[in-house]
């Protein structure tokens, strides 16, 4: 199996357990602009690219799923 199947298959299961076992509505990710494998793993699992913004100093991209989005996954 690839890195990149094993890599989707986990941050899958980590985006249905979020969902499954929190009341939360929306889950977000922030990634550093020059890490596309990350980008594309948020992609590939239904986030969406939301907005820029600023963590700890860093640029980032936040990438979100709102739970009502889901059914689509």
């Amino acid at each position: 199996m690839s890195s990149v199947v094993l890599t989707t298959k986990a941050a899958s299961t980590a985006r249905d357990w979020f969902f499954e076992h929190t009341t939360l509505e929306t889950l977000v990710g922030f990634i550093l602009p020059e890490n596309a494998s990350s980008s594309a793993l948020a992609t590939r699992i239904w986030m969406r690219y939301w907005k820029e913004a600023t963590v700890k100093g860093f640029g980032v991209r936040a990438y979100r799923m709102v739970r009502d989005e889901r059914a689509g996954s």
